[in-house]
């Protein structure tokens, strides 16, 4: 750490990443009274970015696009988003966001869950990436049957 930052920079992570196959993902249910939504990027038309960093970004054109988006509602209002951008020809990632007032209700892990076995369905790798303190998040990768595959730590300019 000292050295990239004598050099200009900082040091992030360790990030953990998680994968899962077809024969890893887990069926999660959602909660009682709440209502999913899948499909593509138009599904978060009308949502603010600022409230949902992780699954509802602006993209440039060229830019990693989210090819599947998934809603969780309930009574009529958004409680948790997901999307899946691709990284990659063959590597998909997925990034969630649900408020505090709804976490811990497994919606996470439900949506993730849908979406990795829609990622797998069109024959890509569904991945997930989390900080190893996000103890939550790794907790949702674990529920829908992802499993650790690497870890990284990198370095950015301050």
């Amino acid at each position: 750490s000292a050295h990239v930052t004598r050099a200009g920079y900082q040091l992030h992570g360790p990030l953990n990443h998680f994968v899962a196959s077809s024969q890893d993902i887990r069926r999660v249910h959602r909660p009682d009274g709440y209502e999913e939504e899948i499909g593509g990027p138009e599904v978060t038309s009308g949502l603010d970015p600022a409230d949902w960093p992780n699954a509802v970004r602006n993209r440039q054109p060229n830019e990693r696009p989210t090819t599947i988006v998934a809603l969780a509602r309930h009574r009529g209002q958004v409680v948790g988003a997901a999307s899946v951008s691709a990284d990659s020809d063959a590597v998909w990632q997925i990034g969630i966001d649900v408020p505090p007032d709804h976490r811990g209700r497994r919606i996470g892990a439900a949506l993730t869950s849908r979406l990795a076995s829609a990622v797998l369905k069109q024959g890509n790798v569904p991945y997930y990436s989390t900080p190893v303190g996000n103890i939550p998040s790794i907790r949702t990768a674990l529920s829908a049957g992802f499993y650790l595959s690497w870890v990284d730590v990198f370095a950015a300019e301050r």
